[in-house]
């Protein structure tokens, strides 16, 4: 790209990733972290390819290392373009609203969902996500906005008992 043309590094980027094609951008790209390969399908059509396929096979997705930068947007995206999740961590994302949760009512595999410390959603958002889903387990720890009842009451069945240092179960969330 010596004479600054955007058509000449448009195509030669084409003609590598042709050159490389969908397998070979996807080894490329699996060492990349989780926000970037997002972000790769933004290039070129074939990199929206590549993306698409990597991340059609995660089944986990630990987003809680995102926390700080992780929106209802985001994970609309990123959900999209993972359809056989099974596990979804979101502690602390204190960005995620009803609407960002509501997103993962499409996701009919999940069966393990981290919520601690992500006050900003409702409890009927909750409940809705997982009666959609294949839901097991539920960590609701830190969600202040949730009464111990409707922990008990609505989310009893995903939740798992912890022994208290005197040796009693209560719940975890």
């Amino acid at each position: 790209m010596v004479d600054g043309s955007i058509d000449d590094a448009s195509t030669t980027m084409a003609v590598n990733a042709q050159t490389l094609g969908r397998d070979g951008l996807c080894a490329i790209f699996s060492q990349l972290q989780l926000h970037e390969q997002c972000q790769m399908g933004r290039v070129c059509s074939d990199w929206e390819a590549a993306s698409r396929h990597l991340l059609g096979v995660i089944s986990e997705l630990p987003l809680h290392q995102f926390a700080a930068t992780m929106t209802d947007d985001c994970l609309h995206a990123l959900l999209h373009r993972c359809p056989i999740i099974t596990e979804v961590n979101l502690a602390d994302c204190k960005r995620i609203t009803d609407t960002g949760l509501l997103a993962l009512r499409h996701c009919r595999r999940l069966q393990s969902l981290n919520l601690s410390f992500v006050s900003a959603v409702s409890a009927d958002a909750i409940e809705k996500v997982c009666h959609a889903t294949s839901m097991r387990s539920l960590d609701l720890g830190g969600c202040t906005q949730l009464s111990e009842l409707e922990l008990c009451t609505r989310f009893g069945a995903y939740l798992e008992l912890d022994e208290d240092e005197d040796g009693l179960s209560k719940v975890q969330g």
